[in-house]
């Protein structure tokens, strides 16, 4: 198993902990509101930071040179999973590995 994060929560057999991406949203007059401050329909996100898997995710996977790593960015569906609030106040999305759609590759600065 592979736990690195702060938010108490670790994932069993085939689920992994997804911390969902902040998004911002602007207001008419400029004001950017962030996750936090909009309601329950804003915080189906479809990107996030993969913090934790389980001991047996992606084992179907062992001959794909292709498997998300924690700290990767990665995508789901936007009702995917189960919403938890960690013990450091974040907001996490469990899933199963299956539900992950895609590695999502971050801009290097060379």
């Amino acid at each position: 198993m592979i736990y690195t994060d702060t938010s108490g929560i670790i994932p069993l057999e085939y689920y992994v902990l997804i911390k969902l991406d902040l998004v911002e949203e602007r207001t008419k007059g400029g004001i950017i509101l962030i996750e936090e401050t909009r309601e329950r329909q804003g915080q189906a996100q479809s990107t996030g930071r993969l913090v934790a898997i389980g001991p047996l995710a992606f084992m179907y996977d062992v001959d794909n040179d292709v498997i998300p790593q924690v700290g990767e960015k990665v995508a789901f569906p936007k009702y995917g999973g189960q919403v938890l609030k960690g013990k450091d106040g974040q907001e996490y999305r469990l899933l199963k590995d299956g539900d992950l759609t895609a590695i999502i590759a971050e801009e290097t600065n060379s």
